[in-house]
């Protein structure tokens, strides 16, 4: 069985599978990671969604990125839909 935390995202699909995906690993969609797959930040929309549930106990956003908190893993699916939009 594969390891979540080394996850092979492969070549295919776009930025909303590359963040769901990344969403559901403890270290979040990482703003490296993103910068790294896709030459740009994190887009902004990510980060104000994740933002506005932070309030909320569900996710957390600062300059190293995206990730959900132990509640908000809860209601990943949630969560994660809000986020990607």
């Amino acid at each position: 069985m594969s390891n979540p935390e080394t996850l092979d995202d492969g070549e295919g699909g776009g930025e909303e599978e590359y963040a769901m995906l990344r969403l559901r690993l403890n270290a979040g969609l990482t703003e490296d990671g993103w910068r790294e797959r896709y030459g740009e930040p994190i887009p902004d929309e990510y980060r104000s969604r994740a933002a506005s549930l932070a309030p909320h106990g569900l996710a957390e956003a600062d300059g190293g990125g995206i990730r959900l908190t132990r509640s908000g893993f809860l209601l990943s699916n949630e969560v994660i839909t809000r986020i990607i939009g």
